[in-house]
């Protein structure tokens, strides 16, 4: 008995591709830096400071050492003579009272009269007092003032063109194709039959 056979044949499908490379382009455009100083002097930044120191303030008060030394205002000069008016009034009503008394024991004897005129004229002490003037000091009162300082910044003004860059791609491109197809061929030996798929 035969046994037919086949004989199988084939050949694999080829893929190939074509394969072309992107492209990047960044176009940038050059900045430009304007920069304003404020001043007339270029690259120098120089600030304005202002300085301002007030004089000192000073007062002197001279009402005390005028009163001291015979001047016065009205007011002081009321008040002044009011009590200069109590002291001599009561000095004399001391002085009156004292005499008095004197004149008053005339019993004991004697020339009353005479002896108290003697003692007034002859006897009585003068009293000398040497004053310093003015007993007191003028009252200074100074008053100071701070100094302020005002520094104002430099003002710089800057300027300037810049763009963002501008990129141009072109990404790669991949062609795939068939080279080739695939075939299977079976044949029968005996019989002699081909027959391809």
């Amino acid at each position: 008995m035969n046994i037919p056979q086949l004989e199988i044949s084939f050949t694999m499908a080829q893929i190939d591709m074509n394969w072309t490379r992107g492209s990047m382009v960044i176009e940038q455009s050059t900045p430009q830096l304007y920069i304003d100083y404020g001043n007339s002097r270029p690259y120098q930044v120089v600030g304005d400071m202002e300085i301002s120191n007030p004089p000192a303030e000073m007062d002197i008060d001279y009402t005390k050492v005028l009163e001291d030394l015979g001047y016065r205002k009205l007011h002081s000069l009321i008040n002044f003579m009011d009590n200069q008016a109590k002291e001599k009034t009561i000095e004399a009503i001391k002085e009156d009272s004292q005499d008095g008394d004197y004149l008053g024991k005339l019993e004991l004897g004697g020339n009353r009269i005479a002896q108290l005129a003697r003692t007034k004229l002859l006897e009585e002490e003068h009293e000398v007092n040497v004053e310093l003037l003015p007993k007191q000091p003028a009252e200074i009162n100074i008053k100071t003032n701070p100094v302020k300082v005002t520094v104002k910044p430099a003002d710089i003004d800057v300027e300037t063109n810049f763009v963002f860059p501008k990129a141009k791609i072109q990404p790669d491109q991949v062609e795939i194709y068939l080279a080739q197809k695939g075939e299977l061929d079976i044949k029968l030996v005996e019989h002699q039959i081909d027959m391809k798929v």
